[in-house]
């Protein structure tokens, strides 16, 4: 178990991490705080140190070439002044590192989130919550703006569903589309945040004041949506982040800090790839953000009744198939950097494996289809037969090629792939354009398109769930003419 940072004369309650209130009963739940020993330490004396002295550091200078010695030294003399003054750099700049520090208190979760990028439980899904009800009360609050917030690589999974009836349609509520950092560079906006508008109506949220596509970990468009958020509140609003498990509102709160806060590395709060990461209510005062949230448009400094930018806790989609995976196998999962799209062509009787966690069968067709996907996982091809028994092997426990699921003392069994979708036929059109996008929830997505009369897929997933299909694709225009060679299994 990790030493944490603390003392028994701690000054909160709650974790500024996470929001969790601190308990020191089960470590396998949200705020639990190590309490140090009250035993003494016995004195450790250091041996083999490899601190130098002053007459060791001398000695270093004296054995060097020549010509060097003469660089930094021109005029020939090595004095106990330059040695000293060498040690004392050294420690000086020690000193600097540790004032750069995060000196606050957090429970043993965020503790190894922040400085080991580490869960501290294996079951992390359970201490999440799948009940968007507990955001329900901001449908009371008329001080409040609400930005709401999606995960672009993860659409419509990341959203969530009847926000108008949950919240009410009465007060701003901005959308905000992050990860943007995973898509080319050269997306057509526009487009896409009109697409943004026209999923998120069938899903039950049309009160969107405006849309911003953003990537909070690159602080794009970080500055514009502050500014924006600044000039639709009033002096009494109060900041809320909404939002599913892992669409990054933590990063954003981060992201505003780095850009707009001196310091604001100290009021950073937790944020991983590993979803759920807050846990309770969080918040910053606006007045740390200045100018920034602090001053209405005619110029007036807000109340110092200390209004708030909160950061509420994910809502986990039960759906998502990230919530399978151990911590191991998210880390290899979850997108980081950019997504190079892969195209290539998909023939009859073939299959398509986005690793263990997605499965299309082309069953019934005359001609190729093509095929571009959008996910850090690996395709792999082969034949419907073959994938019947590597699936069959995966069910019972045996590790494949196909990672995840990673078998070990961790990972016993995994769930079976079902059918989530059977017999979806699609028709191509000519051209270069994409016509059909199938979504695995957290995993990424397979775009097809190509000039064909019919074609009809089987798509399976573990549990059978997590499946989307999307009739207007996403990126509909990034396939540029060149096709890639999967490796067959």
């Amino acid at each position: 178990m990790s030493t944490l940072r603390t003392h028994p004369n701690i000054k909160t309650d709650y974790c500024p991490g996470c929001g969790s209130k601190f308990q020191t009963v089960d470590n396998q739940k949200p705020g639990y705080l190590v309490v140090p020993s009250t035993t003494p330490k016995k004195p450790t004396i250091k041996t083999n140190s490899n601190e130098l002295n002053s007459e060791d550091v001398e000695k270093i200078i004296r054995l060097m070439p020549d010509d060097i010695r003469k660089k930094l030294y021109p005029e020939g003399e090595i004095t106990h002044t330059s040695s000293s003054e060498l040690m004392e750099g050294r420690k000086s700049g020690r000193m600097t590192d540790e004032k750069q520090k995060d000196e606050r208190i957090f429970c043993h979760r965020c503790y190894n989130l922040l400085y080991y990028n580490r869960v501290t439980s294996d079951t992390w899904q359970e201490s999440l919550t799948t009940d968007k009800s507990i955001l329900s009360f901001l449908k009371k609050k008329d001080d409040a703006i609400i930005v709401t917030v999606v995960d672009i690589f993860d659409f419509p999974g990341s959203l969530l569903e009847d926000l108008d009836i949950l919240i009410g349609t009465d007060k701003q509520n901005i959308l905000v589309a992050n990860k943007m950092d995973l898509l080319p560079n050269d997306v057509n906006e526009t487009r896409i945040k009109r697409w943004l508008y026209e999923k998120c109506k069938k899903f039950g949220f049309t009160n969107i004041s405006d849309i911003f596509l953003i990537s909070a970990k690159k602080n794009w468009k970080v500055q514009e949506l502050a500014q924006t958020m600044s000039t639709v509140r009033s002096g009494f609003d109060d900041i809320y982040l909404i939002g599913k498990t892992n669409v990054g509102k933590s990063e954003l709160i981060n992201s505003f800090l780095r850009c707009m806060v001196v310091d604001g590395w100290r009021h950073k709060v937790t944020s991983s790839p590993i979803p759920g990461t807050t846990m309770g209510m969080l918040g910053l005062p606006l007045t740390l953000f200045k100018e920034t949230f602090g001053v209405n448009p005619k110029g007036f400094h807000f109340p110092q009744t200390c209004r708030h930018l909160f950061d509420t806790p994910g809502i986990i989609n039960k759906n998502q198939l990230i919530n399978l995976l151990t911590e191991e196998e998210l880390k290899i999962t979850i997108p980081q950097k950019y997504i190079k799209p892969l195209t290539f062509a998909l023939t009859p009787g073939k299959t398509i494996f986005l690793e263990g966690l997605g499965r299309i069968d082309y069953i019934e067709g005359q001609k190729p289809i093509r095929t571009t996907v959008f996910s850090r996982l690996k395709p792999h091809i082969t034949s419907i037969t073959r994938a019947d028994e590597i699936c069959q092997s995966m069910t019972v426990g045996d590790q494949t090629f196909l990672q995840p699921p990673i078998f070990s003392s961790k990972r016993k069994e995994f769930p079976a792939m079902i059918k989530g979708i059977k017999k979806y036929a699609m028709k191509g059109i000519p051209g270069t354009m994409s016509i059909k996008d199938v979504v695995f929830s957290g995993v990424g997505w397979v775009s097809f398109g190509g000039m064909f009369d019919k074609a009809v897929i089987d798509i399976w997933s573990p549990n059978g769930i997590g499946i989307y299909i999307r009739d207007k694709p996403l990126l509909p225009f990034e396939f540029r003419g060149k096709y890639e060679s999967p490796k067959l299994y």
